[in-house]
């Protein structure tokens, strides 16, 4: 984080009452935007004008291509669909007509009923950011890639189309060459091998020729080629005979860019199967070194270059993903300016990213990143820190299999702590923090066997946040206590139902005191344990839930003073497939409560909790709902009178195990932050402003997250951000924080 003292100053009129607030368009330093069907590839530049980039997505599936219009404080908003070819799947920007005006062309497959001839299609700005309707050009057998560039040394933008004939064919590819007639119109001139299955292409200048030569990427799973195939421009714009250099295995993209400072284009290609990146040196007489491979953790895919720790040399972000889980990362190797890297270091991103473009989105003078989620319809940018890093979670380890978490002042410093249930250790793990946002491992303290959830409250009346944990291998609640400065205790042991796996905490018979609800998995039960006022609690009372209760949380759905409380239900539903089950039980007012009346949601409800999404009042509930590839956020309204509406869901990812409501944009409303532990990632639901929800951002996380929760981890004013979050990952051992750092960034 940087400027916060220039920060705070620049904000300052906001901290006023009179100040509106607004929803921050980046959330952890990140935004996401919906885009049509399959986005395939992405460009930026200022289409309209305004001094702020623009983004162009190419949507495969849609035949179309998206304009977003950039605005000053980073945020994009769609400007309009354009009608392209069928199947396009690559894009490159330039002026074509010589206006001054960026303008589009889009490589087509035309695969409906097999590949045969592709096309180009040319869209000319119209001066504002809109386009006309476009005109086409035909390709080769099914073009997959293209570059501008002058390539006759008329002064006019020319394009360059590879050709892939057939992926994992040995038929030689080819590139075909449009010429410019200074109109925006092409005529195609001629078509040119490019050496086997043909895929990315980049424009390049060999030696110091002052020609724009091409690189083309070669693969061929029959035949094992790997290599990158240089196009020399006899500087007519013909071509000669490609000369290879071979790369790593499976080579997927390339760039050009002097990394070196020696005045000579130089290549980097990434290499999908052995996870590197190749440099080749470009030499004076036009030729090219032997490839260096730097090691990239995630498959890498595409990349982009710019210099984004701001020393003057020239860097790469790295798009990868995970072929296993889904997830996905964005790697930097930043550039030495001798044409060698540091080592990489990867951001997660989740959801199998490619397709990068950079500029400086939100004007502070650092370079940021726009990507393609390839499994989501939706493009995100991430902004950066301008010293070659990006927003990222801080991981801390923990014990053995943690899965549940939860956060509170513990030591009275006014920092927010964090606790972590420790499934396989039987312990729990407690983080003190500290104003920077960073946190301590303090201590682990035994409690019971197998834990499996935690809530926090002054038990005794001292003021201090005491713990209560439940134990699902020995059926019982631990209650430890707090001395004052988060050092605890075990202050009791207290039997409940069989697999307790949840608690909640409240005042259930109104005498002040806080009392438990703790849902009982293999009984199909929750225990009420009420406080006798000194941390103590009396024997449990057991009331009937649904199938495999998972999950409780408490609210007064009925608005008449008692909390209530509503039990998510994660056992199968009665025919396998069916609708899962969510139990809400009315207090009576003295502790006790009516019979449970169940509603709707999704498969296998895992997670449930409470807010007001409707700003109307009245609590609204929202469940995790997990059924593998298929999990989804149910949401049902609450009519007030402790009745609920049909549940409303929202896709939301793989295995959806947990999620949380806080006010993360900082507009003064509740949204969710849900764990999904098939993908490793942690994503957000935005509310829209009418209680319906959007996808926002996608995160990494440790592997199998399970559990996560919310807090101001920095004790930043509203207007600066909104909460932070906690994961638990029960794979890796560890807890991922993020925060909510600000995105009104200064130069």
């Amino acid at each position: 984080m940087k400027m916060w003292g220039g920060l705070l100053l620049s904000v300052a009129c906001c901290l006023s009452a009179e100040c509106a607030r607004a929803a921050q368009p980046y959330v952890f330093g990140r935004a996401d935007i919906a885009t049509g069907a399959t986005p395939d590839a992405i460009a930026t530049a200022d289409f309209n004008g305004d001094g702020n980039p623009d983004l162009a997505i190419v949507n495969h599936d849609d035949g179309t291509v998206t304009v977003f219009f950039g605005h000053p404080d980073g945020s994009l908003t769609k400007s309009a669909d354009y009608a392209v070819g069928s199947g396009p799947i690559a894009v490159a920007v330039g002026d074509f007509n010589g206006d001054g005006k960026p303008d589009l062309a889009v490589v087509n497959q035309n695969c409906v009923a097999g590949c045969g001839p592709g096309s180009v299609s040319v869209l000319l700005n119209l001066g504002n950011g809109t386009f006309q309707t476009s005109s086409s050009y035909m390709t080769g057998m099914d073009p997959i890639s293209i570059v501008a560039g002058d390539f006759n040394g008329d002064g006019k933008l020319d394009l360059a189309v590879a050709n892939a004939i057939t992926i994992g064919h040995p038929s030689p590819g080819t590139v075909s060459i449009f010429l410019n007639n200074g109109d925006g119109t092409f005529r195609r001139s001629g078509d040119y091998a490019a050496g086997p299955g043909v895929g990315n292409l980049a424009a390049v200048e060999l030696g110091r020729a002052g020609k724009l030569s091409l690189a083309i990427i070669n693969y061929v799973s029959l035949s094992g080629i790997n290599a990158v195939s240089v196009l020399q421009n006899r500087g007519d714009g013909t071509f000669q005979p490609p000369v290879s250099y071979l790369t790593g295995k499976v080579p997927s993209w390339v760039v050009s860019a002097d990394f070196n400072h020696d005045g000579i284009p130089d290549l980097a290609v990434t290499n999908a199967v052995d996870n590197t990146v190749s440099i080749l040196l470009g030499k004076p007489d036009g030729t090219f070194a032997t490839k260096v491979d730097y090691s990239i953790a995630f498959g890498p895919n595409q990349m982009v270059v710019g210099d984004f720790d701001g020393d003057q040399n020239l860097d790469l972000a790295v798009t990868g993903s995970t072929s296993d889980r889904g997830g996905g990362a964005v790697s930097l190797l930043l550039g030495k300016g001798d044409g060698t890297f540091q080592n990489a270091v990867s951001y997660g991103t989740g959801n199998d990213p490619f397709a990068v473009v950079t500029a400086d989105f939100n004007h502070d003078g650092s370079l940021d990143l726009a990507f393609i989620n390839g499994d989501v319809n939706r493009v995100s940018v991430l902004l950066g820190n301008g010293n070659g890093t990006f927003p990222s979670h801080a991981d801390y380890r923990c014990g053995n299999a943690p899965v549940a978490v939860a956060v509170g002042d513990f030591n009275g410093d006014g920092w927010l702590d964090i606790v972590v249930v420790n499934s396989e250790d039987n312990t729990i793990s407690i983080f003190m923090g500290r104003p920077d946002g960073t946190f301590l491992l303090s201590a682990t303290y035994p409690v019971g066997l197998y834990p499996s959830g935690v809530a926090i409250s002054d038990f005794d009346g001292d003021r201090h946040l005491d713990l209560a944990v439940t134990n699902g291998g020995d059926n019982t609640v631990s209650i430890l206590h707090n001395h004052g400065d988060g050092t605890f205790v075990l202050n009791g042991t207290y039997a409940v139902g069989v697999a307790p796996s949840s608690v909640a905490v409240a005042d259930f018979n109104g005498d002040g005191k806080p009392d438990l609800a703790v849902a009982n998995a293999h009984d199909d039960t929750v225990s009420i344990l009420l406080n006798q006022g000194n941390g103590t609690f009396e024997n449990s009372v057991t009331y009937d839930t649904g199938p495999g209760p998972a999950s409780v949380v408490a609210g007064d759905w009925n608005r008449d003073g008692k909390p209530d409380i509503a039990v998510a239900n994660g056992g199968s539903p009665l025919n396998g497939i069916g609708p899962g089950l969510v139990s809400v039980l009315l207090n009576n007012g003295d502790g006790t409560f009516s019979r449970k009346i169940d509603y709707q949601t999704g498969p296998y409800p895992i997670s449930v909790v409470a807010a007001d999404f409707q700003g109307d009042g009245k609590l609204d509930l929202a469940l995790a709902t997990n059924l593998d590839i298929y999990g989804r956020v149910s949401v049902l309204d609450g009519n007030g009178d402790g009745t609920f509406q049909s549940n409303v869901d929202y896709q939301g990812g793989f295995g959806i195990y947990s999620l949380v409501a806080a006010d993360f944009n900082g507009d003064g409303k509740p949204e969710l932050a849900v764990a999904s532990n098939l993908n490793d990632t942690m994503f957000l639901l935005i509310q829209n402003g009418d209680g319906q929800f959007r996808a926002q951002g996608t995160y990494g996380t440790g592997r199998e997250p399970v559990a996560v929760a919310a807090g101001n981890f920095t004790r930043k004013p509203a207007v600066l951000g909104g909460a932070d979050v906690v994961v638990a990952n029960v794979a890796s051992g560890s807890i991922s924080v993020y925060l909510n750092i600000p995105w009104h960034r200064l130069k």
